[in-house]
């Protein structure tokens, strides 16, 4: 491999295709942006295959329509309802408290990614794969190395997996995913639902093909999700209306259910010379507040915008990404820390704020700034 890049995108997931689009655009020469996979370039718009959806801010769908990216199928969150079971008071977040046009949206994976994929196919961005890629530390700077040959480029952007070199914790939770069926909704336009219980917390999603069904996300201590798992149909549709009650209507169910282990993975800085990290490959969060995915896709338009001018002149890379760096961190803290409190909450029945939560909640709802800055960062995140 003897073509030199300016960078180097280490994984072809959301956020890596994501950047090398929008690189794509900013660049005078996109052919110098190199985007590196396992999958052969044409065969990548037929790779996936899940059924999973994703649930995207409204941050992050104005960044996926600035590329063209943003699916035609979608569910529209305009209110979500945070409660705690068998606890008066609730959290209403609503799209009006901000004055913009939704919260967010529930969006198919496998819809978001092929869009992706034929984006990056038709745009002049390098396409390289290999079966063995791995970035190293060679000659004081980082480089990519394909199947025993290296890749030689200026910036090298790591946005998949992750090698922690920073706080690492796994949590004694899981969570299950399925879907539902609900015959009938007490709301017109399709809440969101976030259910805390004494050990967990039940996320309901709805589904952009079929107004009926909602995805399911209930984390919880790893031996109740094991029960659950184990639960018949019945059993498990009878589970969900206990803890919802009136809030929803009939329950019914027929779907398989995935079980995930869950993990906090967080890179302390996301820039190490000329490399730089994003998305999962930064962050690994708990699913609590869907924030993990807006998290990266935050990271990725930060990142762009630093290499907007930069890519004029090549100059100055190191202050370039430790700029990138300084700009992330608060974001990174406060929505990180968010989920960590909310992760605490359940974690302990001996917890204090659990005690009170629902009525922590229902004052929040009454304090118009403190619910408009809670809104305003699980959307939009915070800039430096």
């Amino acid at each position: 491999m003897k073509k030199e890049f300016d960078i180097a995108i280490v994984g072809s997931g959301i956020t890596g295709n994501t950047l090398a689009i929008l690189l794509s655009k900013l660049a005078t020469n996109p052919s110098k942006i190199a985007l590196i996979q396992k999958t052969e370039p044409n065969e990548l718009i037929n790779r996936r295959n899940k059924p999973d959806v994703l649930a995207l801010s409204y941050g992050s769908k104005l960044l996926l329509e600035s590329i063209n990216a943003w699916p035609k199928e979608s569910s529209i969150i305009k209110t979500v309802h945070v409660s705690k079971f068998n606890q008066f008071g609730k959290l209403l977040l609503r799209n009006t408290d901000l004055n913009v046009d939704q919260l967010g949206s529930i969006i198919n994976y496998d819809n978001l990614q092929r869009t992706l994929d034929n984006l990056v196919i038709n745009s002049e961005v390098s396409l390289i794969y290999g079966n063995d890629i791995e970035i190293v530390k060679k000659d004081n700077s980082y480089q990519t190395q394909i199947d025993g040959s290296f890749l030689k480029s200026t910036i090298v952007v790591q946005a998949n997996g992750i090698n922690c070199n920073g706080i690492e914790k796994q949590y004694d939770q899981k969570a299950l995913l399925t879907t539902i069926k609900i015959k009938s909704v007490n709301n017109n336009d399709r809440w969101a639902w976030e259910r805390f219980t004494d050990t967990g917390c039940i996320t309901l999603l709805p589904t952009p093909n079929n107004p009926d069904l909602y995805s399911v996300v209930w984390c919880d201590k790893t031996k109740n999700i094991e029960c659950l798992r184990n639960m018949t149909n019945k059993e498990f549709s009878i589970s969900i209306k206990k803890f919802f009650g009136d809030l929803i209507g009939e329950v019914s169910t027929d779907c398989e259910k995935h079980v995930i282990p869950l993990s906090l993975k967080i890179k302390k800085h996301l820039n190490n010379l000329n490399l730089v990290t994003i998305g999962n490959a930064a962050q690994t969060i708990h699913p609590i507040g869907g924030q993990g995915l807006n998290l990266g896709l935050r990271d990725v338009g930060c990142l762009s915008r630093c290499f907007d001018k930069w890519l004029d002149n090549k100059a100055e890379t190191i202050s370039i990404l430790n700029k990138f760096n300084k700009q992330r961190s608060l974001d990174r803290i406060v929505t990180i820390g968010i989920t960590e409190i909310l992760t605490n909450v359940f974690s302990s029945r001996a917890s204090p704020i659990q005690k009170v939560f629902g009525i922590s909640l229902s004052i929040i709802n009454l304090i118009k700034p403190v619910k408009k800055s809670i809104i305003r960062q699980l959307i939009l995140g915070l800039r430096i």
